[in-house]
């Protein structure tokens, strides 16, 4: 098991499973789902709650749109990425989040650099994947490179969001926004795509169609 800060992997195993999905839908998903409960805040300190206080309410970061555009645009729409840029101090919480450089949401700081820096050497040319966005394709992939049965998971129908019912709002990026999303998660999408490329169970041409989903 190897989730957040726990790790039992051991570096003799046969494969290592990454379960992927497009780095901007992850950035979302994760920043919906530790987003406090307006109605909950607050009410036990120290919770997990109050704890995000200071992203979500003191920065007012609340929806996606406002994060990008408060946090990593200036007031002459220029993107914020870089170390010797001066920010201000709510700046300086929305790119250190989005780096994954200080834990403001945990499923940023663990990214897929942190998971994919932990294995080392030989062991990075054992990975399969299943990616999000084609679940039963890769699950049946897997399957067959270990010597299953071809089609096992076939017609089944999995959900790709979590259980944080998004409305139109904050479904919303600009232009803008994503790009300077992209911009500060260049690093974790070049991670993404070495974890894609070195997946056994998927052919070039699975590689290539979810590198063309991201653009």
């Amino acid at each position: 098991v190897f989730h957040r800060a726990i790790n039992d992997c051991v570096n003799d195993n046969r494969y290592y499973l990454f379960v992927v999905r497009d780095p901007l839908a992850r950035l979302t998903s994760a920043f919906y789902y530790e987003r406090p409960n307006v109605r909950e805040e607050g009410v036990v300190p120290g919770s997990w709650h109050s704890r995000r206080r200071r992203f979500y309410y003191d920065c007012g970061f609340y929806i996606m749109e406002q994060f990008a555009q408060k946090g990593l645009i200036d007031s002459k729409g220029n993107v914020l990425i870089g170390d010797d840029i001066v920010r201000d101090e709510c700046q300086t919480i929305a790119y250190e989040a989005v780096t994954g450089r200080k834990g403001y949401l945990v499923h940023w700081s663990f990214n897929y650099q942190y998971y994919f820096d932990a294995l080392e050497g030989p062991t990075r040319d054992r990975i399969v994947v299943i990616r999000n966005e084609h679940m039963v394709e890769d699950w049946n992939s897997i399957e067959r490179l270990m010597g299953g049965r071809n089609n096992i998971v076939s017609g089944l129908n999995f959900p790709h969001d979590n259980s944080h019912e998004k409305n139109e709002t904050e479904k919303f990026l600009s232009d803008g926004s994503r790009r300077a999303l992209c911009q500060a998660s260049c690093n974790d999408i070049y991670v993404y795509k070495s974890i894609l490329r070195r997946g056994k169970n998927l052919k070039p041409e699975d590689v290539e169609e979810s590198l063309a989903e991201l653009r």
